[in-house]
């Protein structure tokens, strides 16, 4: 019962009225907020909608200057790397998507076929168990099901019903994709000027904050040299595996899962759903190979490469991971979930950082003490 003498001995030391104002204070705030949550929520996602190309504009340019480094080294004239950089980034981007989804799109049409012609071969054969004397309950959920199926159908080449929502969204996407990148060329640019002006700032504010930000640029850098490097792995290996089944586009497929290590956990899952969507008209032997080797391969690349190619500092646990997701989720969308290991990142150097430094330069208590 020691604990419980201990943790009353910490209430009686902290429990004193400037303590319970203070406490009292911050529930006041919180409940003001909570009272003008209108209010407030409304400027903060007007500033998010503002800011958001901004910020995006500054990622890519953060990612994309270790490239632009590498060229300059080579001898290459920076005006000349970045819009190299900038132009072929866009190309691939483009090349993509003009390859993935008329793929998925052909394949999703082709899978709704199939399942139609197996729901009613197993029909046939269910009539056939009872000598063509089917119960009409099983009968009516065969035909709902089929027309349900052949309505999915009809519905994927017409758009026309939601064609204006459509445009007005891709209209929109394509505006801020277009303002983010057009940002990112300008940070590009002057990326140096940016940063020294950023460290200058921050040594006006405290003398050690820059030491805080270097730290962090370390951090961050090595866990994009380590991605980089494990999406040219997932490249080499996803390759090799839908090419081993005979997938037409395993070069394309390869390409987006290893893109998709960009959002954890979604990304990577959904190119292999695209994956094995698209490999549904193969032989059934050849589905099951791809579908096991997507198994192993996730598995020697979560426990086996990924520990090997991260650093022991740059490693986060699946449960921050996964708690990171979907708060970045919640709060930013898709953004927020590419960005929220990065984040929890820099959170926790700082953190670490702080409590270094306070147990290297904090006096040790003496004897006497």
């Amino acid at each position: 019962m020691g604990w419980l003498h201990k943790m009353n001995a910490y209430f009686k030391e902290q429990l004193s009225l400037k303590n319970l104002l203070k406490v009292l204070l911050i529930l006041l705030i919180l409940y003001f907020l909570s009272l003008t949550s209108n209010v407030w929520m409304s400027w903060l996602t007007t500033l998010r909608l503002i800011l958001t190309p901004f910020l995006v504009g500054f990622v890519i340019a953060y990612v994309v200057h270790p490239f632009i480094e590498f060229l300059q080294k080579k001898g290459v004239s920076r005006k000349i790397a970045i819009p190299l950089v900038c132009l072929g980034m866009l190309m691939l981007l483009i090349g993509i998507l003009m390859m993935v989804v008329p793929m998925v799109y052909d394949k999703t049409t082709e899978l709704i076929n199939s399942m139609i012609s197996g729901l009613n071969w197993l029909y046939q054969q269910y009539v056939e168990i009872n000598e063509n004397v089917p119960n009409i309950l099983v009968a009516g959920i065969f035909q709902q099901i089929t027309t349900l199926l052949n309505d999915t159908k009809s519905w994927l080449p017409n758009f026309s019903a939601i064609l204006p929502q459509l445009i007005s969204k891709v209209l929109s996407f394509l505006t801020n994709a277009v303002f983010a990148f057009i940002i990112s060329v300008y940070v590009l640019f002057d990326f140096e000027k940016i940063r020294k002006t950023i460290f200058s700032l921050a040594r006006t504010i405290d003398k050690e904050l820059p030491i805080y930000l270097s730290a962090v640029n370390a951090e961050i850098s090595g866990y994009l040299h380590s991605m980089l490097m494990l999406m040219a792995i997932k490249f080499i290996e996803y390759s090799l595996l839908y090419m081993l089944i005979g997938h037409k586009s395993a070069v394309t497929i390869a390409l987006l899962t290893s893109i998709g290590l960009i959002v954890p956990y979604f990304g990577a899952t959904i190119a292999n759903f695209i994956g094995i969507l698209t490999s549904l008209t193969l032989p059934l032997p050849n589905v099951l190979l791809l579908i096991g080797g997507i198994c192993v391969l996730s598995m020697v690349d979560a426990y086996i490469i990924a520990p090997i190619v991260h650093s022991r500092s740059s490693q986060v646990p699946p449960l921050w991971t996964l708690l990171c997701v979907f708060a970045g989720g919640m709060l930013l969308g898709p953004l927020g979930i590419m960005i929220s290991i990065p984040v929890f990142m820099s959170l926790r150097v700082i953190v670490n950082l702080v409590r270094f430094r306070n147990e290297r330069y904090d006096p040790l208590p003496t004897e006497e003490e």
